[in-house]
């Protein structure tokens, strides 16, 4: 057998406690905290390729060391050797590099969270057909899957963040597992698990929920009702608020002796029937919702604000209008100010709903609707299962009611389709950083930047009108440094307010040496930062490797031919690119075929290349940069491309 076609030996992975790997029945060494990161970031991404630069940002965030790609070069080396080894034979490359990313030839199969996740989707799909004991004897297979903290034995940014994913996974699980006990009537084998499990999180309303269910059901009224007043007192002196409206739904329900409690009766009978929407929808009583947050003052935009009320309102109302940008742009502000003018218009409520679309795990909309269907009136009891009965559900009591609903930080297309609401009384306004593909009747409204007046605005609001005022020509600086972005301008008001003794020009001075730093000095240019790299993320390795490499020709407008030159690509590859960056906010247009980056984009785009290639590389890219100017300066192409972008 040639060395070329030589297949791997198949490696076992477990995830879900000490992180460790396996072949052919011996366990191999992963190495150091970091390196096991390395390991656990190649399996969690299912083959995708993983580029230098994201697994520089999951271990490190954003204080790498110096040499942090060296480094991450030298673990996928020990790696290698570890996972190609077999039997003395050589071995195709076990983490080759794809499409200029990292990726780990490994089977899923092999992988113990694999095996978790198929078997509670399954208990899940046996609850929805009625099977509760099928779906109870998996969740139980799962759970034993189980051997202590996840992905122990690795260390980074990235690790916390998944190790919390899993943990919740397996607290979902649990979750359902005592549902399920619940619903087969097995109330009193569940009184010692549901008290370990509120002494875990004491602040978990459905875990209190169901244990004053278990105790209710087992004849234990009174510590049922004793549960709930210890859940309220803990609340209120930890956290200052009162325990939810489904808690306290229940107080009532078991202060009262209200038969609806021993329904577990009739589901042991005919499972189905506690999850039928129809149900449920006949049972609700319409609640209606004012969940609107309070809205920052406004500044400038009130052109978008106005649009945005006379759609929801007006003659284009089922039209449904998008606010689209770059996190930190304003959209939430400017949907909840238009929300909050037109609420008048909808007398049966407002509904408000975080998609997360910012987050690394954004919540599913089966989650999403749980807590819709909950603002609505309907009780954990009456919800079901899986996500098409509640998408129903939601379609049929939104129907035909004047209801506006605003989704903000939309994650994807999926997650937005089931938590449309029914019939054409309803207005949705949504928001996301980016269009989402695939969705019908939308239209995508772009957010315009400040101008420079509302830019100073919102300036003076936060530190101080007369200062900014007195010091008006450095203000104007420091808002064309910020790019006239909101989160920026806040990010720097903030900080001359809290320091009122110095002049607009020491914090210009500060700016200007993050934007020159390879890691920002002070931890609010990160809050601004964060947006930008979020939506480098989500492109493709060589369009994010784009987005770093044409930063050094910032300073200046670029063509699509610099940019080829620069980059070494055909020039249809570069129009691709830029235009896959400018859907990313990244770049944007001021005329045809040029392309321009803010003061943000640049500085953050070009950090991150002197960290990725280091200052030697970034030095021979401005040379070569130069000498390509200088060879298209009188080119007639050049000309061409310049008169065609100015032309009216």
């Amino acid at each position: 057998m040639s060395a070329d076609a030589l297949v791997l030996s198949p490696v076992r992975f477990a995830l879900l406690g000490p992180l460790r790997a396996w072949r052919d029945g011996q366990e191999l060494d992963l190495g150091v905290p970091q390196q096991r990161a390395v390991v656990a970031l190649l399996v969690l991404a299912e083959g995708r390729p993983m580029p230098m630069e994201v697994l520089i940002d999951e271990l490190w965030g954003s204080a790498p060391p110096r040499d942090a790609a060296g480094t991450i070069r030298t673990y996928v080396s020990r790696l290698r050797k570890q996972f190609a080894l077999g039997d003395g034979q050589p071995l195709t490359d076990p983490i080759p590099l794809v499409g200029g990313g990292y990726t780990l030839h490994h089977d899923p199969e092999l992988v113990d969270r694999t095996h978790f996740a198929r078997q509670v989707q399954q208990a899940v799909k046996a609850r929805d057909e009625g099977d509760a004991q099928a779906a109870l004897s998996m969740l139980e297979g799962a759970v034993k899957l189980w051997r202590g903290t996840p992905l122990g034995g690795a260390r980074g940014g990235f690790v916390d963040g998944q190790r919390r994913r899993l943990t919740q996974e397996l607290w979902a699980a649990r979750m359902l597992r005592f549902e399920l006990e619940l619903e087969l009537g097995r109330h009193d084998r569940l009184l010692t698990a549901l008290g370990v499990a509120v002494e875990e999180r004491p602040y978990d309303e459905q875990v209190r929920k169901l244990q004053m269910l278990a105790l209710y059901r087992s004849g234990h009224q009174a510590d049922a009702l004793t549960a709930y007043r210890d859940a309220r007192q803990l609340m209120s002196s930890e956290l200052g608020v009162e325990p939810g409206p489904e808690l306290t739904e229940l107080h009532r329900q078991i202060l009262t002796g209200d038969p609806a409690l021993m329904a577990y009766q009739r589901s042991v009978d005919d499972p189905r029937a506690a999850h039928d929407p129809s149900n449920a929808a006949r049972a609700a009583v319409w609640q209606r919702p004012a969940q609107l947050p309070a809205v920052a003052p406004l500044v400038g935009q009130r052109g978008v604000v106005d649009d945005l009320v006379a759609c929801l309102t007006g003659e284009r109302q089922g039209w449904i209008p998008a606010l689209v940008g770059l996190g930190g742009s304003g959209k939430t502000t400017l949907a909840l100010a238009a929300a909050h003018l037109a609420a008048g218009y909808f007398p049966d409520g407002q509904v408000f709903a975080d998609l997360g679309g910012r987050r690394r795990v954004p919540p599913q909309a089966r989650d999403l609707l749980g807590t819709l269907l909950a603002g609505l009136g309907i009780a954990e009891r009456e919800l079901p299962s899986s996500v098409d009965a509640r998408a129903a559900l939601w379609r049929s009591l939104t129907t035909g009611r004047r209801v506006l609903i605003v989704l903000d930080d939309a994650a994807s297309a999926e997650q937005v389709r089931p938590l449309l609401p029914g019939g054409s009384q309803a207005a949705v306004m949504l928001t996301a950083s980016r269009r989402l593909i695939g969705l019908s009747d939308v239209g995508w409204v772009p957010i315009p930047r400040l101008s420079q007046a509302d830019a100073v605005d919102l300036l003076g609001l936060v530190a101080g009108h007369e200062r900014v005022q007195d010091e008006l020509y450095d203000a104007l600086r420091l808002v064309e440094l910020c790019a006239r972005q909101p989160l920026a301008v806040r990010v720097a008001a903030d900080r001359l307010r809290a320091r009122p003794a110095w002049p607009i020009t020491e914090i210009i001075e500060q700016l200007e040496a993050d934007f020159r730093a390879p890691v920002v000095m002070h931890e609010d240019c990160e809050v601004v930062d964060e947006p930008l790299r979020r939506s480098m993320h989500r492109l493709s390795a060589s369009h994010a490797h784009a987005f770093l490499v044409l930063s050094v020709a910032a300073d200046a407008d670029i063509t699509v031919p610099l940019a080829a030159a620069l980059l070494q690509w055909d020039e249809r590859a570069v129009s691709g690119a830029l235009e896959a960056l400018t859907d990313a906010f990244l770049v944007y247009t001021p005329a045809r075929h040029l392309y321009r980056y803010t003061t943000l984009a640049a500085a953050f785009a070009r950090r991150r290349h002197l960290l990725q290639e280091g200052y030697d590389e970034h030095q021979r890219l401005l040379r070569r940069l130069a000498a390509i100017r200088a060879q298209l300066a009188g080119s007639p192409q050049q000309r061409r491309v310049l008169q065609a972008a100015h032309r009216p």
